[in-house]
């Protein structure tokens, strides 16, 4: 009886530290895929990881927004100049350019 209750308890063990690197390593590739995008984005390249590319044409400038998987991208083209926003994915396409 003290026997299957050891061994019941080390499986117990053994699943809790097999879950924890899988989630470990799941967290660890989507940071990984948040840092690259971002610095890409930094260097004025375009996001590597994607899920959803859209193109808003405006009256006088061009709005690229890119979805990643808990963040998004845009990037804001007017006529000579462009710049580049990224921010999590509740982040909403700006309209304010007169501040």
């Amino acid at each position: 009886m003290e026997e299957n209750k050891k061994n019941k308890k080390s499986i117990t063990k053994i699943v809790i530290i097999v879950l924890d690197v899988i989630f470990m390593i799941i967290f660890m590739s989507w940071m990984a895929v948040i840092l690259v995008d971002f610095f890409r984005t930094r260097k004025s390249l375009e996001p590597k990881f994607c899920v959803e590319n859209v193109i808003i044409e405006h009256e006088d400038y061009t709005t690229y927004m890119c979805r990643g998987v808990g963040y998004k991208v845009y990037r804001y083209e007017f006529p000579g100049s462009t710049f580049v926003e990224f921010g999590p994915f509740w982040k909403k396409e700006r309209t304010d350019f007169n501040s």
